[in-house]
């Protein structure tokens, strides 16, 4: 009876041990779980940060092309506009004073021009700069 008992036992204490080895390689495989989601969200939270930099720095550069080409609207339309008052004003020449009078006011008007045409020329667009 002795020995039925102590035979008893072992099969036993060999099945706990063997629980316990699971229950440990459980709680390893659930931590190892634990941390591969963890940096699964830390990456995650990376990306979107590089992202979001990303599409904030490319806004501010369609926002700076923007402005860019607004402003060089407006110089045009002012440069239109000067050059159809200068066209209006060399009418009325042409209408109130004499031939030598208005070749004389043309030939003034014409070199006016010309600094102006130089001093309101637009410079050319500059590349991006690399993100």
């Amino acid at each position: 009876e002795k020995y039925r008992g102590v035979a008893g036992q072992k099969p036993m204490a060999e099945v706990e041990r063997a629980r316990a080895r699971l229950s440990r390689k459980l709680v390893e495989l659930d931590g190892a779980i634990a941390a591969v989601q963890e940096n699964g969200q830390q990456a995650e939270a990376r990306v979107y940060s590089i992202l979001e930099s990303a599409v904030q720095r490319g806004v501010a550069l369609a926002e700076g092309r923007i402005q860019q080409y607004l402003a060089d609207q407006q110089e045009l339309k002012r440069q239109l506009e000067e050059g159809d008052w200068m066209a209006e004003v060399l009418q009325e020449f042409k209408q109130d004073l004499s031939p030598h009078e208005f070749l004389e006011a043309w030939i003034r008007s014409s070199r006016i021009r010309e600094e102006v045409a130089k001093m309101s020329e637009l410079p050319p667009h500059q590349p991006p700069p690399e993100l």
